[in-house]
This record gives structure tokens, C-alpha cells and sequence, in this order.
């Protein structure tokens, strides 16, 4: 659910959801319905299929919508509203959730939301209209071969890692030359410990493939060893036996606030990327995606603070080096139009 300023929608046209209809459009066997879909990156899109079954709580039905559409309304022929898309374990199909459970929780909402003060009309930050040039991307990534790590630090939970499009080119650029290189033979890639922050993005890997022109920083849980590990380590070094170090995951990634100076820098997208660590568990990365001006030189400091699923509460706030910042500055002198 997300609870935007009134003024900020008053020009947009609203789809009615009939909650207080008592006459509410009648869902069959057969039908025909229909859903917009919004993939990423590319225009809205009608999809229609026809409804096999109809369950307490769920539509089963041959409607597909397009990949990254999921929680788009479902209409019948009429126009009513009958559902929204979720997501499905079957591929084949899309999950409706019947309308009913969504008003449901539209009026939970509300009525959760009544006591807070309405969210500022103030407008959010958005990805620069430019895109970063594909040129200069090419020309750094050759200027810096072998070198494209990113740009690292870290607190007492989790690694932190400074992205900018030249990197996670560059990052792409350096594999796909290792591969036509070692066709044939064996490939010689480019450090895993170093490539994998710039190219796997778990469930966010889509939209990052197309070098979006801003700084990501990726926050990502510590291997530690625990004390009492350590010891027994130590225990069984005394009769002879030499055990590798035993270490686990800290606390998954809660959330994270970027300081420029003492004011606050809300982030273009705040994503979070899931690890699965078993069968049963899974454990959270940030992807917090910044206006390249937003965290610069002229902010004077710049500050990151971390909250971990831990300890929620607990802020673990890390001053940036102003070295890394002017790096990161540097990268984005393209962008800005610099020579």
C-alpha cells in the first residue's frame, strides 16, 4: 500500500474500486477478463484471458500478464473491477486476488492511517532524463582495465559498496572480453570477489543491465566468526587439530539513511536484494539508488547510517571518505557534460 499526497494525483484519472457497491461485477467460469501491465522499461499493455475457476479468495484463469506487471487491476468486459495480479508460482498463469480481500485491506489501511499526518506533497527524486553516455562508459572501461572494483567500506554488519554506471560496465565490458578471449580454452574472467557486486543484482538484475545513471550503493551482510567459534577453534588447535574458520552471516539489511551535511538524501529507488541462504531462509542485501548529485563534494561530509533486522532501533551511522565521494563525483563528469 502506499499513501501519496491528494494534490499530487488531483490531474490523474482514478480507477474506482466499487468497495461500497453492493452490487459488484460477477465473476464465472468462462469469462473473459482483462489487466493493464507495466513491465519495466517499456509502455503499458493490455492483457486479457478467461477464467477457468473461481475460488473464496482467488481467480484461476488463463491471463498472463507481462513480466514485472504484477498489481495491475483485472476488469471484467464491463469495466467493473474484479481483481489485481499478484504473483504466481506457476509461471503459466497469474494469481488474481478477488476484489473483496482487496478492499479488505484498503479499509485496514485506512483506518491504520487515519491518526498519521498526511504524506508532504513535495516531490521525490527521480533518475536524471539523461542517460549516461554510451561512449564515454565504453572509454573508461578501456582506460581502466583491471581495475573496477568498486569503491568499498564498511561498519560493524555489513560491507558497503559505491557503484557508478562506469564500474558496472566496465564490470560487463571486462567479462565479455574474458569470454571471446578464452573461447576455445580456458577463460580467464575477472575476480569474482570484485565482478559480483557489479553484475549479479538478484532480483533487481533487469533493471540494472541498463547502466541507470546513478550511484548505487549496495549494503551487504558481513561473514563473521562468532567468540565462541573462535574458541573452540583454539580448543582443538591444542590437540593437533587445525579447523578453517567458521563463519556466518550477520543480520540481514533493514534499512539505510544517506546524510549530505546534516540534511537527509531520500534515494531514487531503495531496493532490497534477496539471498537465499537455504531451502527455508533468506537473507536481505540494500540497493539504494542516489541522484549522482545528490551525495558530492559540496555536501562538506557525507554520512550513511545502517539499521539491520537485528537490532532494528540501532542506527550504526559511517562517515564516507571524502576521497571516495570525489571519486564517485568524477565518474559522473560525462553525465554532467564535462569533457
Amino acid at each position: 500500500m502506499l499513501w501519496i499526497d491528494a494534490k499530487t494525483a488531483a490531474t490523474l484519472r482514478v480507477v474506482p474500486l466499487g468497495c461500497a457497491q453492493p452490487d459488484r461485477p460477477v465473476v464465472a467460469t468462462g469469462q473473459k477478463i482483462f489487466t493493464i501491465g507495466t513491465p519495466l522499461g517499456q509502455p503499458k499493455g493490455m492483457a486479457s484471458g478467461t477464467v477457468r475457476r473461481v475460488d473464496a479468495h482467488t481467480i484461476q484463469s488463463t491471463l498472463l500478464p507481462s513480466g514485472g506487471s504484477s498489481g495491475g487491476p483485472v476488469f471484467a468486459a464491463a469495466g467493473g473491477v474484479v481483481g489485481m495480479t499478484s504473483t504466481a508460482e506457476d509461471q503459466d498463469e497469474a494469481r488474481i486476488v478477488r476484489v473483496d480481500d482487496v478492499c479488505e485491506v484498503v479499509a485496514f489501511a485506512q483506518k491504520k492511517l487515519s491518526s498519521l499526518a498526511a504524506p508532504s506533497a513535495s516531490p521525490l527524486p527521480v533518475e536524471p532524463a539523461q542517460p549516461f553516455p554510451v561512449s564515454a562508459l565504453k572509454e573508461a572501461a578501456e582506460r581502466r582495465a583491471g581495475s573496477i572494483s568498486p569503491y568499498q567500506m564498511s561498519s560493524s554488519d555489513f560491507d558497503i559498496a559505491f557503484m557508478t554506471p562506469v564500474q558496472i560496465y566496465g564490470a560487463q565490458y571486462q567479462a565479455e572480453q574474458a569470454s571471446r578471449r578464452g573461447r576455445g580454452g580456458a577463460r580467464q574472467m575477472p575476480d569474482a570477489t570484485f565482478v559480483r557486486p557489479l553484475l549479479d543484482f538478484s532480483n533487481w538484475s533487469d533493471y540494472m543491465a541498463d547502466f541507470p545513471p546513478l550511484l548505487a550503493v549496495r549494503v551487504t551482510p558481513r561473514m563473521v566468526e562468532s567468540f565462541w567459534t573462535k574458541m573452540a577453534r583454539g580448543a582443538a588447535q591444542t590437540q593437533g587439530v587445525a579447523l578453517p574458520p567458521l563463519k556466518h552471516l550477520t543480520s540481514g539489511f533493514l534499512r539505510m539513511r544517506a546524510l549530505c551535511g546534516a540534511a537527509e538524501v531520500p534515494p531514487v529507488h531503495p531496493f532490497k536484494l534477496e539471498r537465499q541462504v537455504s531451502d527455508t531462509e533468506a537473507i536481505y542485501e540494500g540497493l539504494y539508488l542516489y541522484d549522482p548529485a545528490a551525495l558530492a563534494p559540496s555536501c562538506g561530509t557525507v554520512k550513511l547510517v545502517f539499521y539491520s533486522e537485528k537490532d532494528p532501533d540501532k542506527a550504526d551511522t559511517r562517515p564516507v571518505d571524502p576521497k571516495v565521494i570525489e571519486q564517485i563525483w568524477q565518474d559522473f563528469a560525462p553525465l554532467r557534460g564535462a569533457k
